[in-house]
């Protein structure tokens, strides 16, 4: 990846522009590139702001060019192996000018709803308006600021929308029907029925009422989701969900794309990976694939399972398959389906 994904232009008040102006705006864009590469790859962000490796690394901005002066920078994404479509960073950084357009330029009374229809979650909207809230200009940051993104041309910032940027960006302390998952534990009858659920965000605790005992007893020590009405902070982590909708087994997950340190596929067809916790340990597995991965934490558990359809990628999807027979060609057709590939 050669060519720049986003560029910048930081004007200060003086000829001279203050490293600590410069250090908000690119710190900015970047908890923003993560923020949005997190809802592009799985829809499930971390409601606690705990980030994933995987994604970080995936999504992290480089210098490509650096100008004195004003401040003028090319941003850029690490160099990777990928097929057939956007990487990560190309398909975040492409939805981040999306809502930069949009903020810039439409009426103030319609960015709300035009925004929601790109980041279907609540709490993620939040997240991300409140990120970019933090370094555009207006208010306290002094600075003008141009962007344009290798699919947008955003140009200059508007310094009136901010206000506007404030307003969206504010989170209710108790959001309506959000989902999360971790392992359910710690069950308690008196004086108050509650359990936790254990997970990528940390203990979460969670209320019930009778009808929902007999499957809360059903489930024990095993992954689920839960949906219900949370209480959050002001920054849209969940802290407790205070009633539960629905509760069930968390008993697959579907990856419509694989990051690995070695490359990145993009999946025309997601792959299934089957969940359990057996041990204190997180089990990831695929029977067509025979993928059994696992680990103490669920990242480990989800690098390990990504790592695995990696390496088959890369034997028997690259590999010469008049050197294969019986199920490694049935690996390769696989695979072969979910890149979407005629091969």
């Amino acid at each position: 990846m050669t060519d720049s994904l986003i560029d910048i232009i930081i004007e200060g008040d003086s000829d001279e522009i203050g490293a600590g102006e410069v250090g908000k705006v690119l710190k900015g864009i970047q908890d923003t590139v993560y923020d949005i590469g997190e809802y592009v790859f799985s829809g499930t962000y971390r409601k606690s702001g705990r980030r994933d490796p995987i994604i970080q690394k995936r999504t992290k901005l480089y210098f490509e060019k650096v100008e004195k002066g004003s401040f003028s920078a090319a941003l850029k994404g690490e160099d990777q192996t990928t097929i057939y479509g956007k990487t990560l960073i190309e398909e975040s950084v492409g939805l981040v000018g999306e809502i930069f357009v949009n903020l810039n330029s439409l009426p103030s009374d319609e960015i709300g709803e035009i925004i929601s229809k790109k980041i279907d979650d609540p709490l993620q909207t939040s997240r991300i308006l409140n990120d970019i809230l933090d370094f555009w200009p207006g208010g306290d940051n002094s600075y003008e600021l141009e962007v344009n993104t290798y699919e947008h041309k955003i140009g200059r910032l508007d310094k009136e929308k901010k206000a506007s940027i404030s307003k969206l960006a504010k989170v209710d302390t108790i959001t309506k029907l959000e989902k999360t998952f971790g392992v359910l534990s710690a069950v308690r009858y008196v004086p108050d029925q509650t359990f936790e659920i254990r997970g990528p965000d940390g203990n979460i605790k969670c209320k019930y009422i009778d009808k929902h005992r007999d499957k809360i007893e059903s489930m024990k020590e095993k992954p689920v989701f839960v949906l219900g009405d949370v209480k959050v902070d002001q920054a849209g982590n969940i802290k407790e969900i205070v009633e539960i909708d629905d509760i069930r087994l968390m008993d697959k997950i579907e990856l419509s794309r694989i990051l690995t340190d070695e490359g990145e596929l993009d999946l025309k067809e997601p792959t299934i990976a089957e969940v359990d916790f057996e041990n204190n340990t997180w089990i990831f597995s695929n029977p067509i694939l025979n993928i059994i991965a696992s680990g103490k934490k669920y990242d480990e558990a989800l690098s390990s399972f990504q790592e695995h359809f990696y390496y088959l990628y890369e034997t028997y999807y690259l590999g010469d398959p008049d050197n294969m027979e019986g199920h490694a060609l049935k690996i390769r057709e696989y695979i072969s389906t979910l890149l979407g590939a005629d091969k």
